[in-house]
């Protein structure tokens, strides 16, 4: 009896760590999925403290990105540059600022998270810190402004 306990709780233990690792293999090919439908540039558009900002921002295959934005500001327009690397961990998407035109407003060496929403062939959804939702529009040829 004591060895069936034994052989029961072994049992368990090796179907919890498989259950591990099937999660993880399909967090795994999920975040690769993610990878390979981010790559490629997408229209910016958000309102933060009541300023709509409007840009581009460009994610390479090799993990690089660049963005581009604008707001207006007392009847002034700014224009933001930043660019560094990112990656797609565990559903998020992280990406590190290496250059910035605004090194107040977004510092070298900032890591931005945001939780990937939905992610397809046209939309990137997703939810940042503060758990703002934002969505951003592939561009295409079709719909290049």
């Amino acid at each position: 009896m004591k060895q069936l306990l034994v052989l029961l709780g072994v049992m368990s233990i090796c179907s919890q760590v498989t259950a591990l690792d099937n999660k993880d293999q399909t967090s795994k090919k999920s975040d690769i999925r993610a990878k390979h439908l981010l790559t490629g540039s997408w229209r910016i558009s958000f309102t933060v403290m009541n300023t709509r900002v409007s840009g581009i921002e460009t994610f390479t295959r090799n993990l690089r990105f660049k963005s581009r934005t604008s707001f207006k500001v007392a009847n002034r327009i700014v224009t933001t540059k930043t660019s560094g690397t990112w990656k797609i961990e565990k559903g998020y998407l992280l990406y590190k600022i290496l250059n910035s035109s605004v090194p107040k407003i977004l510092p070298v060496g900032t890591i931005v998270r945001q939780k990937i929403l939905i992610l397809n062939k046209t939309t990137f959804r997703y939810k940042d810190k503060n758990n703002d939702i934002s969505t951003e529009i592939r561009i295409t040829n079709k719909n290049i402004k």
